[in-house]
């Protein structure tokens, strides 16, 4: 699904059979990191995943990775 997000276009590729909530809450998780290039959106991409899948799952992960997670999460 395509989002304009300050005046930059992103792509951002709905995972099989997710919601519409989970793909719009992964979208501005995304965005809101302001990836630059292709590189950080794939990165942004795989960390929003370890978002949503802690955030509306309740899925847990190691300690740093949590850090990080919690730390890109602010700017939602």
């Amino acid at each position: 699904m395509d989002i304009t997000f300050e005046g930059k276009n992103y792509f951002i590729q709905r995972n099989e059979e997710e919601s519409d909530n989970s793909l719009y809450n992964r979208m501005m998780f995304i965005v809101k990191q302001r990836p630059s290039n292709e590189e950080e959106l794939k990165k942004e991409s795989r960390y929003s995943n370890i978002w949503i899948n802690s955030t509306l799952l309740g899925c847990e992960y190691s300690d740093k990775l949590t850090n990080i997670i919690n730390k890109k999460s602010i700017n939602i």
